[in-house]
């Protein structure tokens, strides 16, 4: 309830059918292992990674009319963009 209240979505709608979903359980941290044996059952399990090595901004439309990039750590003005703008983005 609070998903959809914060964010306008309903976690509990499955995303291929529309249909309702349920939750069955919660797993929370330290639980790893049972994390894991949940994912290999369904065939969604993948190794660790490396974190990416190099520049860590994958996507931001922030550049200043010269061309720069904005200093990391100064705060931005936070605005509403609506869900069109959003994704036309990408």
């Amino acid at each position: 309830m609070l998903i959809k209240r914060v964010y306008e979505v309903d976690a509990l709608a499955c995303p291929k059918c529309g249909g309702r979903m349920k939750v069955i359980a919660f797993i929370e941290p330290p639980q790893g292992i049972v994390i894991e044996k949940i994912l290999r059952y369904n065939g969604l399990w993948q190794p660790a990674r490396p974190p990416p090595v190099g520049d860590a901004w994958v996507h931001d439309t922030d550049v200043a009319e010269d061309g720069t990039m904005p200093s990391i750590g100064v705060p931005r003005e936070v605005t509403f963009v609506d869900m069109d703008t959003f994704w036309a983005t990408f």
